[in-house]
């Protein structure tokens, strides 16, 4: 079935006007993780702008965001910043999110994988 309706896509899903990024960053700025995590994902999927996705998801993450502190985990682990990667997927363990038991054993071998420095 057609519909007249045109497709959407990710990064328009997340899309935000003028108004509503003064107000989300006003709320995040004073802890609202779920604020700071929409504007994470604003940035990340509509503008495209690291940076300030990076930002917002860790206001988001340090304020207990469970799903904000899986994917701290992820790109830190990626970024080869190991410790700071375990620390946010123990966080997100502690949190609820289920999968940070597989992130953890990933994070444990790419450790065991990288040589320390003397």
């Amino acid at each position: 079935m057609e519909s007249d309706t045109p497709p959407i896509s990710s990064g328009s899903t997340h899309f935000l006007t003028k108004n509503q990024i003064k107000e989300l960053s006003i709320e995040g700025e004073n802890g609202n993780q779920d604020s700071a995590f929409r504007l994470y994902l604003y940035y990340l999927l509509s503008i495209y702008d690291e940076k300030k996705s990076l930002y917002w998801l860790e206001i988001s993450a340090k304020g207990g965001h469970p799903t904000a502190q899986y994917n701290m985990a992820h790109i830190m682990k990626e970024k080869n910043r190991i410790s700071d990667a375990m620390y946010w997927a123990e966080m997100a363990k502690k949190n609820g999110v289920e999968r940070a038991d597989d992130l953890i054993n990933e994070i444990k071998k790419k450790q065991a994988q990288t040589p320390s420095l003397p």
